[in-house]
């Protein structure tokens, strides 16, 4: 679907925790529905930043 990174793969780890964002991965991954991708795009962009916030914080 797209490329990963370390920092993503570690954010995807943690989203998949939350099952709505579960939910929505899979629904993606069945449908390519562009606006649930572009969701999930922002979500993990958020939760990357999160990361690196806690990190060097």
């Amino acid at each position: 679907m797209f490329k990963v990174n370390p920092l993503e793969k570690e954010a995807i780890k943690e989203l998949f925790k939350d099952p709505v964002f579960k939910r929505n991965y899979l629904f993606v991954l069945n449908t390519n529905n562009e606006d649930v991708l572009n969701q999930i795009k922002r979500d993990i962009k958020k939760r990357k930043h999160e990361i690196i916030k806690r990190r060097y914080a």
